[in-house]
C-alpha cells in the first residue's frame, strides 16, 4: 500500500518536473528571441535619428533666393541643385516613413513575445502552488 502510495504521489512530481522543462526551455526560446528583436528595434531607432537629421540639415541647407530674382534668371544649375536636394529630401521622408512602420511591427512583436513569456511565466507558478497545496495528489489518491 505504502508503495501504492509513494508511485502516486511521485507520478504527478515527475510530471510536473517534466512540464516545468518544457515551459523553461520554450521561454528561453522566446527570450532569445525578443533580445534580438529588441537589438533589432534599436538599431531601427538609430537609423531613424541618422536620417531623420540628414533631412534635418538638408531642409536648412536650402538656398532660399531672393524675391527679386525671377524664375527665368536663375541659372540652370541652382534650378537643378535645389530640385536634387528637394528629391533627397523626398527620399528622406519615405525611409523615414518606412523606419517607422517597420519599428511600430518590432514593438508590437516584441509586446507580444513580453505576454507570451509572462503567460509562460504564470503556468508553472499555478502548477508549484497546486502541489504546494496537495490538490494535484488529492486528486490522484481520490479517484484511485
Amino acid at each position: 500500500m505504502k508503495q501504492i502510495l509513494f508511485l502516486l504521489l511521485i507520478v504527478p512530481i515527475l510530471a510536473w518536473a517534466e512540464n516545468n522543462v518544457i515551459i523553461n526551455s520554450q521561454i528561453q526560446i522566446l527570450e532569445e528571441q525578443l533580445a534580438r528583436i529588441q537589438q533589432e528595434t534599436e538599431a531601427t531607432f538609430q537609423q531613424f535619428q541618422m536620417i531623420q537629421e540628414l533631412r534635418r540639415n538638408e531642409i536648412q541647407s536650402v538656398d532660399f533666393l531672393p524675391s527679386t530674382v525671377t524664375s527665368t534668371s536663375i541659372p540652370a544649375d541652382m534650378l537643378q541643385g535645389k530640385q536634387v536636394r528637394n528629391e533627397r529630401i523626398q527620399q528622406y521622408t519615405a525611409d523615414l516613413d518606412q523606419l517607422y512602420q517597420y519599428y511600430k511591427e518590432l514593438v508590437d512583436k516584441r509586446k507580444l513575445l513580453i505576454e507570451e513569456i509572462d503567460l509562460l511565466k504564470q503556468s508553472p507558478s499555478m502548477l508549484s502552488q497546486e502541489a504546494e497545496d496537495g490538490t494535484t495528489f488529492n486528486r490522484e489518491i481520490d479517484s484511485y
